[in-house]
């Protein structure tokens, strides 16, 4: 394996959905990707329709857990392993503080949040609350996690919410040789992913093939295109998505 082809890549893309264009209301989905020369973090965050300012919680959201991660990913990843449950509660403390300090009700914070870190030797960490979908391939592609809902139809559980820790998942592993993530929020996670029967849709592989062997402004201009020409006709709610690819040896990789 060459030095080219040794990498952590990632691809992403956003869309506001119909609904919201039609009362001139901002798209509620986030993304943010951070990296630095060890690893890579991508994290998506989806406000809650029914707040008007929850886009502010879903990009404070996002903001803490990549900096956070770059930060403390040691920490986090041996956490996850001895005391997943002090880890929890440690996560769902931090990310109240934060809505704390935010200039809007913290009643109004609501959002959801999934988060991938790579490591550029392989180790990965994963958290997720709420409902959107993480898709893991490795050998192939098969749901990580999946989306949590509530009570009600159309709810489901907020970093803000009274009971985030029993909520709040995380995951991790280690990618050996290559593989790929994809996250995305509930506006496309019931096309990718059906929850009931575990299958995938074909456009997971493709799509993970694209970040995989195309410059990644090429991939971000190819989902773009996917959001409005094709699964934007099959659904009005925002909608995102985001990619991510390692491949390395056994003893890592570099970061893109």
């Amino acid at each position: 394996m060459n030095d080219e082809s040794r990498f952590i890549k990632t691809a992403y893309a956003i869309q506001q959905g119909e609904i919201h264009q039609y009362y001139d209301r901002p798209c509620q989905d986030v993304i943010r990707v951070e990296r630095n020369s060890r690893m890579v973090v991508m994290a998506l965050s989806d406000g809650a329709g029914s707040c008007e300012r929850s886009l502010y919680a879903a990009k404070a959201s996002v903001d803490w857990i990549c900096e956070y991660m770059l930060t403390d990913f040691e920490m986090t990843y041996n956490g996850a392993i001895k005391d997943e449950a002090a880890l929890v509660r440690m996560l769902a403390s931090e990310s109240r503080d934060v809505f704390l300090h935010l200039n809007i009700p913290f009643e109004e914070c609501c959002c959801t949040l999934i988060m991938v870190a790579v490591h550029s030797d392989g180790r990965w960490l994963a958290i997720h609350i709420g409902d959107g979908v993480i898709i893991k391939q490795e050998d192939k592609s098969e749901i990580l996690s999946l989306p949590e809902n509530g009570k009600e139809p159309n709810a489901t559980y907020f970093l803000n919410g009274s009971h985030a820790e029993e909520h709040l998942r995380v995951y991790v592993g280690r990618l050996h040789g290559k593989g790929g993530f994809l996250i995305t929020s509930d506006g496309m996670s019931c096309m990718l992913a059906n929850s009931k029967t575990g299958q995938i849709a074909e456009a997971v592989d493709v799509m993970l093939n694209w970040v995989r062997n195309y410059p990644e402004e090429e991939v971000n201009e190819s989902l773009k295109w996917d959001m409005e020409e094709v699964f934007g006709k099959q659904n009005n709610d925002d909608m995102s998505i985001g990619l991510l690819w390692y491949e390395g040896e056994e003893n890592g990789c570099e970061v893109a």
